[in-house]
């Protein structure tokens, strides 16, 4: 019975791995058809949360100011609840721009900050984006040009590392954005990257306290309403690295205990033919990989470590090697250790993800 459950499993997940890897063979590298318009200029609202950001503020207001986007057509919109200079850095630069905004934060949580800042905006399209974001001086211009196309209601773009070399998170984002492009050229992507997402302000809910994942709440919303949620590579962004590996552990926990909640609090969409591919093929891949497959290899493991406990004649023909094998190619291989990593986070995740929280801060 034990090595007929540990074969059942290994099946569901070298054919479940099988069909992604297909998957993202024969469309993670396409683009998804979008008509663009480099001259498509609507109004944009970008809205920036901030919280004692002092050491980099002047640094984004700068890039801001440097991004090739009119700005007659442009307000920046900070919704701060800083107890440093942030504030008053950015008041100095409001009074030369006067695209930039100013606003104190009335109720604590980051959601919150979001909601207020997209209930002030005035833009057509919102823009989402972190203080932490450097993006090139085109990117706004390049991602507001998809919405030229009726069809699009959300676009990210993606993140580029000021470092050369190889990283975890850099192996973890290469993965991510093939499974990204796979989805968006097939429909929609679940996830928008917090360096620049921009979403049709008459799509974006009011967020939950709750949510560690707000564009996937705003995504589902898009998707909902009969529209398309893509990524574009050509719109770039450099994103300053969490410092310590505490914090990187945090964020990448909470980022995938919040893409679980979205999963899990939207079942009744799966396999729904008004939601096209997005049902099929999204929700399903990204219920495979962050959830099920996660615990199927947690268990594999478990069932594998007894049968070679209690079964120690043959544990050596058959479990030790696998068990050696997956040591050399943590060892060895970045991209083995980038999915670890991610295995990690996903079973943390699914803890938090069953716990509510007040409020994110």
């Amino acid at each position: 019975m034990l090595v007929e459950l540990i074969l059942l499993i290994a099946t569901v997940l070298i054919t479940g791995y099988a069909a992604v890897f297909i998957l993202i063979l024969k469309y993670g590298s396409r683009m998804p058809t979008v008509r663009k318009n480099d001259d498509f200029s609507p109004f944009v609202s970008i809205v920036i949360p901030t919280m004692n950001e002092e050491e980099i503020i002047e640094k984004r207001l700068q890039n801001l100011i440097q991004m090739d986007y009119p700005k007659e057509n442009l307000e920046v919109i900070f919704v701060d609840r800083s107890r440093d200079e942030t504030a008053k850095i950015i008041e100095t630069y409001q009074k030369e721009h006067p695209f930039i905004r100013l606003l104190k934060q009335e109720k604590l949580g980051f959601n919150n900050a979001l909601n207020q800042g997209y209930s002030a905006a005035k833009g057509e399209i919102i823009v989402k984006s972190d203080c932490t974001a450097f993006p090139y001086p085109d990117a706004l211009r390049k991602l507001i040009s998809n919405f030229e196309d009726s069809s699009i209601g959300a676009v990210c773009g993606i993140h580029v590392f000021s470092k050369d070399g190889k990283s975890l998170e850099k192996e973890f984002k290469n993965i991510q954005y093939k499974v990204q492009q796979m989805e968006a050229y097939l429909h929609s992507s679940l996830v928008s990257h917090g360096a620049l997402g921009a979403y049709r302000r008459n799509l974006v809910p009011k967020l939950r306290e709750e949510l560690t994942s707000d564009d996937s709440e705003v995504i589902v919303s898009v998707v909902k309403k009969g529209y398309r949620a893509i990524i574009d590579p050509k719109v770039k962004s450099i994103e300053q690295e969490v410092k310590t590996f505490r914090d990187r552990r945090k964020e990448k926990n909470r980022r995938a205990a919040g893409v679980m909640r979205v999963i899990l609090s939207n079942l009744n969409m799966f396999f729904r033919k008004r939601y096209g591919a997005f049902a099929f093929i999204t929700l399903p891949v990204d219920f495979f990989i962050l959830i099920l497959s996660p615990v199927l290899v947690s268990l594999l493991f478990v069932l594998l470590t007894y049968y070679a406990v209690t079964n120690l004649s043959t544990s050596y023909i058959f479990v030790l090697p696998i068990f050696s094998l997956a040591l050399i190619s943590l060892k060895y291989s970045i991209k083995i250790r980038a999915i670890f990593d991610t295995y990690l986070s996903c079973l943390m995740g699914l803890f938090q993800a069953f716990t509510k929280k007040k409020t994110w801060r």
